[in-house]
């Protein structure tokens, strides 16, 4: 089963469909809900925005990162839930 949060640039979040253990989940950034300081330095960008999650209690954690990823990646990223 696949579910999807969505992070919107209006600042709401959204669930699409249900998250449970084993099933994936997709996290869908609008990055620009932060524009402010997108600086570059010739030609290559200098920010970055960072997502961090845990899952409760004591669950595993994951991270993402705009760099690690083209923005187009970033929309869309699978998260496997486990445990």
């Amino acid at each position: 089963m696949k579910a999807t949060i969505s992070f919107l640039n209006d600042w709401t979040q959204t669930l699409d469909g249900d998250l449970v253990q084993g099933g994936e989940l997709a996290v869908d950034y609008d990055l620009s809900r932060l524009p402010a300081r997108r600086d570059t330095f010739r030609g290559a960008a200098v920010w970055d925005i960072l997502a961090l999650a845990r899952f409760q209690p004591d669950g595993p954690g994951f991270s993402l990162t705009a760099k690690s990823s083209p923005p187009a990646l970033l929309r869309q990223c699978p998260v496997l839930l486990v445990a």
